[in-house]
């Protein structure tokens, strides 16, 4: 009898520890596919509902939860209530946005914080983050340029030239269309103000090197001169949009 209770007691003690043995295995898998990278860069295309453009973010890692990041975007800005009309009195007129004055781009560059919410395990899944962020936001007016049409006094002919937009001396009748696309690049001016953004990032994938993340949010541009986008519209202070993103990038130490 005492010999099979040793043997009974060898067969237990051999499967615990061949067990632990698979176990600890697993651990070491898994843990090989957590690591904990202490840098990330990524970029991407950003949308919101007044234009588009693009984005750049490098981020250094704090500890498992919380990153700080820098980050720089450059998007166009539309007038909330901008219109695309034609002269439907001309042939082959070109459409233009009636009133508007300037075009606007604005470029960011900023520090922020992003923390995380939910992980995802190590088989892969979605990992939810916030963040926010703030710093400097440039604002540059290109002014506009359309075709004027000019009558001749003495006759039924006219001519088209290309000059800047002045809703004082070129009426609506007397637009031809929209003037070349760099036309005014050379007389763009600068509007220095700030900006804030807050957003939630949802990662994507398993844990390893590879970023790929969809991100939804807001942000505010604020600018204390003012920037005047539409003739008969007093000047824009502050810029208020939604958006959303996709980014692709890579975590490395």
């Amino acid at each position: 009898m005492k010999v099979y209770i040793k043997i009974f007691l060898l067969v237990i003690c051999t499967f615990t520890g061949i067990i632990s043995f698979s176990q600890s295995d697993k651990i070491i898998d898994t843990l090989s596919n957590n690591i904990l990278f202490q840098k990330e860069m990524k970029g991407g295309i950003i949308v919101h509902d007044r234009g588009f453009g693009l984005k750049f973010q490098i981020a250094k890692t704090i500890n498992a939860f919380k990153k700080q990041f820098f980050e720089i975007e450059a998007v166009t800005m539309q007038a909330l209530k901008q219109e695309k009309i034609i002269n439907i009195y001309y042939y082959n007129a070109k459409p233009y946005y009636f009133g508007k004055l300037n075009n606007l781009y604005i470029f960011r560059g900023g520090l922020g914080i992003e923390k995380l919410l939910n992980s995802k395990p190590y088989w892969g899944g979605v990992e939810l983050l916030y963040n926010y962020s703030g710093g400097a936001s440039i604002g540059l007016a290109v002014p506009i340029y359309l075709n004027i049409i000019n009558y001749n006094s003495y006759s039924y002919n006219y001519s088209i030239e290309t000059k800047r937009y002045d809703p004082e001396i070129h009426p609506q009748e007397l637009i031809y269309g929209r003037g070349p696309l760099f036309k005014g690049i050379g007389e763009l001016s600068f509007h220095p103000g700030l900006y804030g953004k807050a957003g939630l990032n949802f990662e994507f994938g398993n844990y390893n090197t590879k970023i790929s993340s969809l991100e939804i949010g807001a942000i505010i541009d604020v600018y204390p001169g003012g920037i005047a986008l539409m003739a008969f519209e007093s000047k824009s202070y502050a810029f208020l949009t939604l958006f959303f993103s996709v980014s692709f990038g890579k975590k490395y130490n």
